[in-house]
């Protein structure tokens, strides 16, 4: 856990989507989430591994891996660390699967596309400032350079 507010917050993002992982990351920094530790792994199995080694401050999980399927994905993580906020960021449009992923255990669950950088800047800030104790970050949209 990131403790000391001079440690940048750390983030997993679980994703088989190498794509989908990179605009992840580019929305971050497209945000102004300040630096920060990102990890990306494309299967559960390696989350879990990671986790073991490396605990981060966020985890924004897919739903759709190539080891783990649905709410199962939630389940193993939240049983590893429960006190890690992970944030479901899929491409299911149902809100049942929204109820299931928060009673699974995520924080917060958000749609994939089409996705609004400032709402998911605020997601992740926020659970990133409930997990470290920090203030919530500022998540205005950068302008385009150029």
């Amino acid at each position: 856990m990131t403790s000391n507010t001079n440690v940048p917050p750390s983030i997993l993002i679980v994703e088989d989507s190498p794509l989908h992982a990179r605009i992840m990351m580019t929305m971050l920094g497209d945000i102004g989430i300040p630096d920060y530790k990102v990890g990306s792994v494309p299967q559960l199995s390696d989350a879990l591994t990671l986790i073991e080694k490396w605990q981060p401050d966020c985890i924004l999980l897919d739903l759709t891996l190539p080891d783990a399927s649905g709410i199962e994905a939630v389940e193993a993580i939240v049983a590893v660390v429960p006190e890690v906020p992970v944030i479901v960021v899929s491409s299911h449009d149902d809100p049942q699967i929204a109820v299931d992923a928060v009673r699974a255990g995520a924080q917060e669950f958000m749609l994939k596309w089409p996705s609004d950088s400032v709402a998911f800047g605020s997601l992740v800030s926020l659970a990133l400032a409930r997990r470290t104790g920090a203030e919530p970050l500022t998540t205005e949209a950068r302008p385009a350079a150029g």
